[in-house]
């Protein structure tokens, strides 16, 4: 079936690398994807922490539809991946990088 077929995944995990949940993506790389592990898996389990490879863009986005839930995801903490920090601006590896 046409638009059906699954674009790849999106898999949240803990820092010892187990895959805690996954969705499937059916668009491409969008941010709701993340966001329904954010918002609806790790936010409600207390997860302090959301380590993201664009999250200096996706970080206000999802300030923005939390707001509209009502929704506790904001009270994590955002922080750029080590790894994927290299390639981004100096100020974006000092606003969001983990090492800071």
């Amino acid at each position: 079936m046409p638009n059906l077929d699954e674009t790849g995944i999106v898999i949240g995990g803990c820092r010892h690398v187990i895959a805690q949940k996954a969705v499937h993506m059916f668009r491409g790389e969008i941010y709701g994807y993340s966001h329904c592990l954010h918002a609806e898996v790790f936010a409600p389990r207390g997860v302090q922490w959301l380590w993201q490879d664009v999250i200096c863009q996706y970080w206000p986005w999802a300030q923005r539809k939390s707001s509209l839930f009502h929704s506790r995801a904001t009270e994590m903490k955002p922080a750029l991946s080590v790894m994927h920090a290299k390639a981004h601006s100096w100020h974006c590896q000092i606003l969001w990088g983990g090492r800071w």
